[in-house]
């Protein structure tokens, strides 16, 4: 009784249906994963749906999927299918054929793909020799042959569900030891913890994270500057080294330079920070070729002054248009009060150390006029299955469609010859090569 229950639970263990359950279940949590924020991010929730719905979340576990007992708990079972199903599938894999199955024999010759009788006036040997021609390993057993390719071919599963299992135990060893935190660093303070979003606490390394410096690169920008002449208004748009013509004038006004935040003393500005919160345009002002004034132009305006018949007032800095193109942060590790690593990191260009990384995520000033930029810090144990199983998944895949096993099974009766063939992938080549043995056979 309990040996019948044991055999049952063991193809279920096997079943396709129970794969394609676990797969379907992995995909929905996937998916919800995608449309609702994980970890950081959930703090949107709050915002969005309100304080209530956020906390629903956070207790049934939905902010935090990837790092759930449930997922965890279905990527296991998932490993245990698929490797009962690899055991299963490499018990019941054929063997070499004993020859006196081949023809009487249901074991392989019933289940062979293709079969034919023909009249061949070749020896078995010959045959055999045919076949080692064509890089076939040839056995040969009293009157029957069996001919084979790319042995290693029928491997190329073996390859795929171990790729597979390899990269599901990456995913449990993630979900059950890795973490995903967040903190804030200001220019020159060095903060000793991050907030764990996956423990719900703060974490406290044996180190200690600094922001040295920060620059932001901008792609060309676009300057919006307004001009104001006996009552005709014009807005002209450029960027740096830019010059314009104001319509009924002799003036020329070039964009000379810009800040892109500044504070102002004595209507001069002074650089701040390299993020556009007040930025300054820098424009120089000529009369019939002749320099006029330059000034520096906030969106607010500064306090004009007279030059012939030339007001500031005339000109007004209406609008900037700067994109990043790349945002630079130099972060230093300090352990025992020296620096033992330092680089810079931008996003999607992470630091690594002590196996986390740390990645650029966003920045900006706080009320005082502080940058401060924020890191997210991972650490995945389980990516070095990751990879590996990402690299036997590969391996297998090409195996499996590039090198099939094929194999020929030969008997000689009488006059005729009994000839069937068999693949382990790509029946219709093979179908092809079928024939083409077949008339090479009856040629000799």
């Amino acid at each position: 009784m309990i040996k019948s229950y044991l055999v049952k639970l063991w193809r279920l263990l096997g079943s396709i249906k129970l794969a394609v359950v676990l797969i379907l279940l992995l995909s929905i949590i996937s998916v919800v994963g995608t449309f609702i924020p994980q970890e950081e991010r959930a703090a949107g929730l709050v915002a969005k749906y309100g304080q209530d719905f956020f906390e629903q979340a956070v207790r049934l576990g939905v902010t935090d999927l990837y790092h759930s007992k449930y997922f965890v708990g279905i990527a296991l079972l998932f490993f245990l299918n698929l490797l009962v199903c690899t055991i299963q599938k490499i018990r019941n894999y054929p063997k070499w054929l004993p020859p006196n199955n081949l023809v009487d024999g249901y074991d392989y010759w019933a289940e062979l793909q293709f079969k034919a009788k023909i009249n061949s006036g070749l020896s078995l040997e010959q045959v055999a020799r045919l076949f080692k021609k064509s890089l076939y390993r040839v056995q040969v057993r009293d009157k029957v042959m069996m001919a084979q390719k790319n042995r290693f071919g029928r491997y190329g599963f073996l390859f795929v569900h171990v790729g597979l299992m390899t990269l599901i135990i990456g995913m449990i060893v993630g979900g059950l030891l890795g973490d995903v935190g967040g903190c804030f660093l200001y220019q020159g303070i060095a903060a000793d913890n991050y907030y764990s979003f996956t423990k719900k606490k703060d974490i406290y390394p044996y180190f200690q994270m600094r922001l040295d410096d920060f620059d932001i690169e901008y792609y060309p920008p676009k300057i919006m500057i307004g001009a104001r002449f006996d009552g005709q208004k014009n807005v002209y748009v450029g960027g740096i080294g830019d010059g314009f013509t104001p319509a009924g004038t002799n003036y020329t006004i070039i964009v000379k330079n810009l800040m892109p935040d500044v504070i102002w003393e004595r209507n001069k500005p002074i650089p701040r920070s390299p993020i556009v919160v007040d930025p300054a345009v820098h424009l120089v002002v000529y009369q019939a070729g002749e320099l006029v004034t330059d000034l520096w132009l906030s969106p607010e305006g500064v306090s004009g002054f007279k030059v012939d018949n030339f007001w500031e007032e005339n000109l007004l800095f209406l609008d900037l248009k700067a994109k990043p193109r790349k945002e630079r942060a130099l972060i230093s590790i300090i352990q025992q009060g020296k620096v033992v690593k330092q680089q810079e990191i931008a996003i999607n260009w992470p630091l690594s150390f002590q196996g986390r990384n740390f990645y650029l995520t966003d920045y900006n000033l706080n009320e005082v006029g502080n940058i401060y930029v924020k890191l997210q810090l991972s650490r995945d144990p389980g990516m070095v299955f990751f990879w590996l199983g990402s690299l036997l998944l590969l391996v297998g895949v090409i195996i499996a469609f590039y090198f099939p096993h094929k194999r020929y099974f030969l008997k000689m009766n009488k006059a005729s010859l009994l000839i069937g063939a068999t693949t382990s992938r790509g029946k219709i080549n093979l179908k092809t090569d079928f024939a083409g043995w077949l008339d090479k056979l009856k040629g000799g």
